[in-house]
């Protein structure tokens, strides 16, 4: 209970100051620091209850309050494209986090017509791609732009409107950054920024392969203790 507690806290602030802040799935093994400090919580339990009652419920309070201070976000947007567009939508579904976006007209996409389940889309009057990609941008506070190794000329022209328009963007090619490394920059960005209306945009399907998959991961952690409620 209490040591399990306070031992996990001690690793939550490791991990912080490491490489690894944001994910469960993978938690720091441990070392030194750690085999002492589960050496010093045994000996508190067997000589002071009472001290390490209350270290365990100052471990928990600080590691709630520690994901109460991060930047909440309001509201995910993307265009509805396959690929990172379509992740930043199933993920905020996931959350319970509210979700929209322009589309084109037709409810146009790459595999033939957005499915009616996101029925919070916004269509608009054009087919052209071009049009909601402006549009997503300048509704936003702040784009996360994700892609593999080829930037196509839809993420080209997110960020030319994102910089025609002064607003925040972050570039995240995950052909150069691994999972953790990506939820660790976007952590530090998101705090910075501060969006309230974050868009996701970035590499279709069929030009990046897998980035589906990848997008919905990264974003799951970078975004799970960060749901405004």
């Amino acid at each position: 209970g209490g040591v399990a507690q306070v031992v996990e806290h001690a690793t939550h602030i490791r991990s912080v100051r490491g490489s690894n802040p944001c994910t469960a799935t993978k938690p720091y093994k441990g070392g030194r620091l750690d085999r002492a400090v589960r050496l010093f919580c045994f000996w508190l339990n067997l000589h002071n209850p009472c001290l390490w009652t209350g270290l365990a419920f100052t471990s928990l309070f600080m590691k709630n309050r520690y994901a109460m201070n991060r930047h909440q976000i309001s509201k995910i947007i993307s265009g509805g494209q396959t690929g990172a567009d379509r992740a930043g939508l199933d993920v905020a579904i996931e959350l319970a986090l509210p979700y929209g976006g322009s589309i084109p007209s037709g409810r146009r996409t790459e595999d033939g017509h957005l499915p009616s389940k996101y029925e919070k889309m916004t269509e608009l009057g054009s087919r052209h791609y071009q049009v909601r990609t402006e549009k997503n941008v300048i509704d936003a506070d702040a784009t996360l732009l994700f892609t593999g190794k080829k930037v196509g000329s839809g993420s080209a022209l997110t960020r030319k409107v994102a910089e025609k328009y002064h607003k925040a963007f972050l570039h995240i090619n995950l052909d150069k950054k691994t999972d953790d490394e990506a939820v660790v920059e976007i952590s530090h960005w998101l705090d910075e920024m501060k969006p309230a209306v974050l868009n996701i945009a970035g590499s279709r399907e069929a030009e990046s392969g897998g980035i589906y998959s990848r997008v919905c991961a990264v974003l799951k952690q970078a975004l799970k203790d960060r749901i405004r409620t």
